[in-house]
C-alpha cells in the first residue's frame, strides 16, 4: 500500500504533460487487457516508450477485477513491463536532456539515486534559474526522505553547493551594479531607478544561498549598502534608497532608527514649507496619512493637482558635488 501510495505522489508532482488515459476508460475484459498488455509489448520493442506505458497502465487497471490465477500472474507480469518501459523513458528523457522528466521516470520505479542525479542536471541546465532550483531541491528532498538513502543526500548536498555558488555570483554582480549606480546616478530620481538592479540581484542571490545555510552573507551585503547610501547624507533620495535595502535585510534596528530620523527631517522641511519634500521624508518614515497631506499642500501652493516637486536647484547642486566626490574617491 505504502509503495502504491509512494507511486501516485511522484506521478502527481513531478511528471510533466497530460497524464494516463486509462481512468477514463471502462474496466477491460481480461482478453481486452491481455491484448493492452501485448500492444504495450509491440511499442516497448518499437522504444516507443510513453505510449507502451499507457497500454500497461490499461491492462493493469483492468487485470485485478480479473478472476482465478491467470488474472493475478498477468498483472504481475504487466506490471514488470510497465517497469521497463518507464526506465526505457527516463532513459530517453535523460538522453534529450530533459532532466525534471527523466528524475519523474526514475522516481515512480523507486531509482532514487538515478533520479537525484537528474535534479542535479536539471538546476546545472538552468543557472540562476530560481524556479528550476526550487524544484530540483523540493523533489530531492522528497526522494531523500523516502529512500534514506546516502547517494541521494549525496545529491542533495551537491545541490547546497550550487546554491552558494549561485548566491554568491549574484552578490558580486550585486555589488559590481551598486557601485555603477551611485556613479552614474547625475540626475533626479535616477538613484532610486538603478538601484532596483542591485535591489533584485541581492534578493535572488539571499534566496539561493537560504538553502545553503549562508542566508547572512547576502543580509550583510544589504546593510552595508544602505549604510552607504546613509553615510551619503540626509537627502530623502537616499533614506528612500537605503530604506529598501534594509527592509531586503530584514534590519528592525536600522528601519526603525532610519525611520525616526525621516521623520524628524520631515518635521524640519514642514517648518520650512518645503511641503513637497516633507512628504517624501513622512513616506520613508512610513506616516502615510501625513505625507498625502503634505502632498495636498503643496499641490494647492501650486495652484494645480497635488504632485510632487523636483528637488530644488540647491539638493542638485549638492548631489553633484557629492557625485564629483566619490568619482575622484574611486579615481574615475
Amino acid at each position: 500500500m505504502k509503495r502504491a501510495i509512494l507511486t501516485l505522489i511522484i506521478v502527481f508532482l513531478f511528471l510533466p504533460g497530460p497524464g494516463s488515459q486509462a481512468a477514463d476508460r471502462d474496466i477491460l475484459s481480461f482478453p481486452d487487457a491481455y491484448m493492452e498488455y501485448r500492444e504495450g509489448m509491440k511499442l516497448l520493442k518499437q522504444k516507443r516508450c510513453r505510449e507502451a506505458i499507457r497500454r500497461f497502465e490499461a491492462a493493469m487497471n483492468s487485470l485485478p477485477f480479473g478472476e482465478g490465477a491467470n488474472s493475478g500472474r498477468a498483472f504481475d507480469q504487466a506490471g514488470e513491463a510497465q517497469r521497463k518501459a518507464i526506465l526505457c523513458a527516463a532513459r530517453q528523457a535523460e538522453k534529450g536532456r530533459k532532466f525534471r522528466e527523466a528524475a519523474g521516470y526514475y522516481g515512480r520505479i523507486e531509482r532514487y539515486d538515478d533520479a537525484g542525479r537528474c535534479l542535479v542536471k536539471h538546476a546545472e541546465a538552468r543557472p540562476l534559474d530560481m524556479e528550476a532550483f526550487k524544484h530540483s531541491f523540493s523533489a530531492l528532498e522528497f526522494y531523500a526522505r523516502e529512500s534514506k538513502d546516502a547517494a541521494v543526500d549525496g545529491h542533495l548536498s551537491r545541490l547546497r553547493g550550487i546554491a552558494r555558488a549561485y548566491g554568491n555570483r549574484l552578490l558580486e554582480r550585486a555589488g559590481k551594479k551598486f557601485d555603477q549606480a551611485l556613479r552614474q546616478s547625475n540626475m533626479p530620481g535616477e538613484l532610486e531607478d538603478k538601484m532596483d538592479v542591485p535591489l533584485d540581484l541581492e534578493e535572488k542571490a539571499i534566496a539561493f544561498l537560504a538553502y545553503a545555510g549562508r542566508k547572512k552573507d547576502g543580509i550583510r551585503l544589504a546593510i552595508s549598502h544602505g549604510d552607504r547610501l546613509l553615510g551619503r547624507g540626509d537627502q530623502a533620495r537616499y533614506l528612500e534608497t537605503a530604506r529598501k535595502f534594509y527592509e531586503l535585510a530584514n534590519a528592525g534596528s536600522r528601519l526603525k532608527s532610519l525611520k525616526k530620523k525621516a521623520a524628524s527631517l520631515g518635521r524640519k522641511a514642514e517648518r520650512e514649507g518645503n511641503f513637497a519634500l516633507a512628504a517624501r521624508y513622512y513616506s520613508v518614515a512610513g506616516d502615510e496619512d501625513r505625507s498625502a497631506v503634505m502632498i495636498e499642500k503643496a499641490g494647492k501652493r501650486e495652484g494645480g493637482e497635488p504632485a510632487f516637486i523636483e528637488p530644488s536647484e540647491d539638493e542638485k547642486r549638492e548631489f553633484d558635488r557629492e557625485t564629483d566626490e566619490l568619482e575622484k574617491e574611486l579615481g574615475l
